[in-house]
């Protein structure tokens, strides 16, 4: 646990734009804890433009073990009830803009008018675009396998949901009853 006094300095400089000082106040948290500074990374990285990345914040950020695979034309996002929740968690709260870090990629969404499209680009990073009614599909999907996922009978066929908007990649969110990683 962060000291009161450290968390209140870290989230004065986050609201006041300084990242350099939040880093900062954030790592010396961490050393005093014990904590490694690789699993101490902020939480939220304020950007220089209009994308807001979710960053490492020592283990507590589920949605990281989600992954993403291409099936053939369809991606596959694929995670743990725990992970699957977290994902659209955050992915629902965010602003215009997010990018979510995710085991093997990262997770992109921009918010804006028209409707869902879904899209594989970089390093990888599956994107999502749309108004939040095409944004809700994915949502809903990802909260759907995660309940589903919890209640299926093991060694059945894994949980799972497709979201596949026109003219767009589709994508299947599907449920894993353990955390591959083992955590």
């Amino acid at each position: 646990m962060l000291a009161k006094g450290l968390r209140q300095q870290a989230r004065h400089a986050r609201a006041e734009h300084d990242e350099p000082t939040a880093a900062a106040v954030m790592r010396a948290a961490a050393a005093r804890a014990g904590v490694p500074p690789a699993a101490a990374a902020l939480h939220f990285v304020l950007p220089a433009g209009p994308l807001r990345r979710v960053g490492q914040n020592g283990g507590m950020d589920d949605q990281r073990y989600c992954r993403l695979r291409v099936i053939g034309e369809n991606l596959d996002l694929a995670g743990s009830p725990a992970a699957l929740r977290a994902l659209a968690a955050v992915l629902r709260g965010a602003g215009p803009a997010i990018e979510v870090p995710i085991r093997n990629g990262a997770v992109a969404q921009e918010r804006a008018a028209g409707p869902l499209a879904i899209a594989l680009r970089g390093a990888p990073t599956l994107h999502l675009s749309g108004g939040d009614d095409g944004l809700a599909a994915v949502w809903a999907a990802l909260e759907a396998v995660a309940d589903e996922t919890e209640t299926a009978e093991p060694g059945g066929t894994a949980p799972h949901r497709h979201v596949e908007p026109d003219g767009s990649r589709p994508l299947v969110v599907t449920g894993e009853r353990e955390d591959p990683l083992g955590l």
